[in-house]
């Protein structure tokens, strides 16, 4: 009896462990892009990923070192003779420290370390120092402890410090204290909170209590030992070349060994040292090669698989990555420092890993066939379960355990057009089999009781019913395929067996102003007015109360100006607020109404809408965005930036195609979509908008398409003077979002040369040919893929000196000699006019002169022959008197 105990026991603990959440957890799924495909990898071997502090990635190959910003890749090799380059070109990894300066180490050259602001390359090799040379082996391991203490291994050869001023590597003899062997060859190290190791090593795993490693960091002398502790793997193979170790949440020690894989440590195994070690936590490190995500732990497998072991079960799942089959092993995962996770095959390249979450996938194949139909119809809902109207019957699911079983009717093969649920129940609008109602009693049940309306027994119009809603005034719509709308203003009487208070709305009802008979969808505003859609002439908005219907606007090709649509085959109605609604149609794409300004405005494909069939329209927990389900995926539309964000089949959507009526917001804010191969639930949350914007950077300056010598790169440079004849320049910048590089925008500027910001869209690179000498700043910034401008600007200054002749200095002696000359020549002007005037001065005297003395000779003259006239005219007068 006590036997039989023992083994229930056994067994009720084993149930209860594998009922665990990670035990029950359903493998993560990857969305894979073949990132090496377009960007020019230097070679398709990967060895090693590093994301650095500025978010550049540093991808090493056997034959080069990448770096890639998501636009461009740019390659370091070394060439023989030039001691500027790399000191080999087989990269193992990069290490970068606080400072920003890369180490990277290679297989055959030691180390080459890469100044980040010059990007110039120097050396430390076997040969750079004769005191305490490194090994001229390759280098396995360069590992920087939490104390700051740097740590390298070299293959066939010791662990040791080295120092990075000096370049002087310590070696340390690692002595197994069992055997007394050393141990050579360590591949990684797992450092422990406590500050003891875990070191994986060509010769197994060992680990290293903190008393011995702080004896050697203390005192780091040339043959120190170090005692280690050999842990075993297993009992058949005890130490096996191990090249990576991983401590998972739950406590347990993974181990990656070759060949072999990853497998977890047995703890029977496990000193009990080290166990108390593994209670104190681990140290980060820049990369991660053994990956723990949703209770599975990932790492690369043979064949280009990712493979991913339930950390509980041990059971394991394979993801095909790359399409290779002849490869053996190699292939490696990294996590980045961003989260990102990356894919480095052996012959196949680099891939990045976009875990597909926040949407859920069901069908009948993952359901084990509880769904009736894969083709969805209708959804509706309470606080405990999702009801599932199918083409061929309703199914419920519990949403505690998100199991799914179908609801049994007396008719099979049920189409489910619409639902409802109030108080009292679900009401299901069918395809042939009128209206049906479920007891708020009877909903739990697979088989529930029920009552059923058709045109046999009730005042149902037609027994193919396409709409039910249940409005704020208590009354019951009921929308039909060419017959117009029913409305019952009392259902609760109804159900109890009372006549029905029916008024129909129909083309020929003039008070509605119904243009169509043929109802897609019925629903009410904030307001209370209700919308109607028809698949043929549009939407009608109609105020209905007790005194009436009346028609306030209608909208389609044919409407007034600010209410005309691009298609007239309504589907969805949408109230993002009190005066915005959205109308999706099929065909025409989506329109904003603006009640307000009553102005429409029609987004399709060219604004970048999925498809211009749309089905559905569904507001996100963020206010500012908003979902439409298409003909080709779901769209999601961030109505603030009016930018879009398409999700396929390739994002884990049940197919590219959707279906009217099949989308529903739930009462925890979940949106349902469902289309011909199951339906989707979305967690907006876990597909959040970030609101942070990627860092920008100038990635490249170029002069007459000439990359800028330059004293710095282009990352780092912040002014740049230039002459008067370089004045052609070109720029490339990057913001560095790997994940979705194609769907970041750029916009930028040049005071002095743009009014306003340059917006480029996704294009990474800018010109300005012809530059006139002056002062410039060239900014740019980025927008993430959801249109946030919120990334710090990437700014340059730029100086354009003039030629000589046009400088400030020639110019102002220029102009002191030409106010010289100027000076001079009034100088000269008015002398010669001043000597002018002399002398026409002394010619008029000259002349006064010879006037005066002509004048006076003259008059001396006449006077002397005057007086002689006179005294002959006396004399005359004399002889005349004489005579008489």
């Amino acid at each position: 009896m006590d036997r039989f105990k023992i083994v229930g026991l056994f067994y009720f603990v084993l149930a209860v462990y594998l009922s665990t959440p990670d035990a029950l957890a359903q493998a993560p799924q990857f969305q894979v892009t073949h990132v090496s495909e377009n960007i020019g990898l230097s070679h398709q071997t990967v060895t090693n990923v590093m994301r650095d502090s500025r978010g550049f990635l540093w991808i090493s190959t056997m034959d080069g070192l990448n770096r890639y910003d998501g636009k461009r890749n740019k390659i370091w090799r070394h060439v023989p003779g030039d001691s500027t380059t790399l000191s080999d070109s087989f990269i193992h990894a990069v290490t970068e420290f606080d400072d920003g300066s890369l180490w990277i180490a290679t297989r055959n050259g030691g180390f080459s370390i890469m100044d980040p602001v010059t990007d110039q390359i120097r050396h430390l090799t076997h040969s750079t120092n004769d005191t305490l040379p490194i090994p001229e082996t390759p280098v396995n391991l360069l590992y920087k402890d939490a104390s700051g203490f740097l740590w390298a291994a070299f293959f066939y050869s010791q662990l040791g410090h080295l120092d990075r001023k000096t370049g002087y590597f310590t070696p340390v003899i690692l002595q197994n204290s069992i055997t007394g062997e050393h141990v050579e060859s360590v591949n990684s190290i797992l450092e422990f909170g406590d500050g003891s190791f875990f070191i994986s090593s060509y010769n197994g795993l060992y680990y290293i209590p903190a008393t011995e490693v702080r004896a050697f960091r203390d005192s780091p002398e040339p043959g120190s030992t170090i005692q280690v502790r050999p842990v075993i793997y297993t009992v058949s193979q005890p130490s096996p070349n191990s090249i990576y170790s991983f401590l998972d949440s739950n406590g347990n020690m993974w181990v990656y060994v070759l060949p072999g894989g990853v497998t977890r440590l047995d703890p029977v195994n496990i000193p009990t040292a080290m166990k108390e070690s593994m209670q104190s936590g681990t140290v980060p490190r820049q990369d991660e090669m053994i990956i723990e995500e949703d209770g599975f732990i990932l790492h690369g497998h043979e064949k280009g698989t990712l493979k991913m072991i339930n950390k509980i079960t041990g059971e394991s799942v394979e993801q095909r990555i790359a399409s290779l089959e002849n490869e053996a092993s190699g292939a490696k995962v990294f996590r980045d420092t961003a989260g990102q996770i990356w894919y480095g095959s052996w012959g196949g390249g680099l891939y990045l890993l976009k875990k597909k979450e926040g949407i859920s996938l069901f069908n009948r194949i993952n359901t084990d066939f509880a769904l009736p139909s894969n083709f969805m119809l209708s959804f509706a809902d309470d606080s405990d379960r999702l009801w599932i109207g199918t083409a061929q019957g309703l199914a419920m699911m519990d949403k505690a355990s998100g199991k799914i079983q179908t609801v049994y009717f007396h008719q099979k093969e049920i189409s489910i057009w619409s639902q409802f649920r109030d108080q009292e129940g679900l009401w299901l609008a069918t395809r042939n089999h009128g209206l049906i109602f479920i007891q708020d009693s009877e909903l739990g049940k697979s088989a529930p009781a029920y009552q059923q309306y058709t045109t046999s027994n009730s005042f149902l119009s037609r027994n193919n019913v396409h709409q039910v809603f249940l409005d704020s005034r208590g009354w019951l719509w009921l929308g039909y395929e060419g017959a117009g709308i029913q409305v019952v203003k009392n259902p609760s009487d109804l159900l109890n067996g009372e006549p029905a208070n029916i008024t129909s709305l129909t083309t020929e009802t003039e008070e509605s102003g119904l243009g169509s008979n043929n109802i897609r969808k019925i629903t009410e505003d904030a307001s209370g007015a209700m919308w109607v859609a028809t698949n043929d002439l549009g939407f009608y908005r109609l105020r209905a109360d007790d005194q009436g219907f009346r028609l306030l606007s209608a909208f389609n090709t044919q409407g007034k100006s600010g209410r005309q649509l691009s298609h007239n085959d309504a589907r969805s109605i949408y109230q993002q607020n009190d005066s915005t609604f959205w109308l999706g149609t099929y065909g025409g794409g989506i329109h904003r109404w603006i009640s307000t300004s009553d102005s429409i405005t029609n987004f399709t494909t060219v604004q970048g809408l999925a498809n211009n069939s749309t089905y559905g329209i569904l507001p996100d927990s963020d206010p500012k965005l908003m979902w439409v389900s298409t003909n080709n995926g779901l769209s999601r539309l961030n109505t603030k930036t009016l930018q879009f964000t398409n999700f396929t089949i390739s994002d884990g959507l049940q197919n590219n195609e959707f279906n009217t009526g099949a989308y529903y917001k739930t009462q925890d804010s979940s949106l349902v979509f469902g289309g011909v191969n199951g339906f989707n639930i979305i967690d907006p949350e876990k597909l959040a908008v970030p609101h942070d914007a990627p860092a920008v950077y100038l990635t490249e300056i170029r002069l007459f398409d000439t990359p800028i010598e330059s004293d710095s790169t282009a990352i780092f440079k912040k002014h740049l003077k230039l002459n008067y004849t370089q004045n052609f320049l070109s720029f490339e910048f990057a913001a560095l979002e790997l994940s979705a590089p194609s769907e970041i925008s750029y916009s930028y500027r040049m005071d002095g040369v743009d009014e306003s910001w340059v917006r480029a869209g996704n294009r990474a690179f800018a010109s300005y040919p012809n530059l006139a000498p002056g002062n410039y700043t060239f900014a740019v910034k980025a927008a993430n893929s959801y249109g946030e401008w919120d990334s710090p600007e990437a700014q340059l200054s730029i100086t354009i000196s003039p030629p000589w002749w046009q400088t400030i200095w020639f110019r102002a002696m220029a102009g002191s000699l030409l106010l010289i000359a100027f000076a001079g020549s009034i100088r000269y002007f008015s002398q010669r006019n001043l000597r002018k005037q002399v002398r026409r001065m002394e010619i008029e005297n000259r002349l006064r002169n010879e006037r005066e003395r002509i004048s006076r000779d003259l008059h001396d003259h006449v006077g002397a022959q005057l007086a002689n006239i006179i005294s002959g005219l006396s004399l005359v007068d004399k002889y005349t008197e004489f005579n008489q």
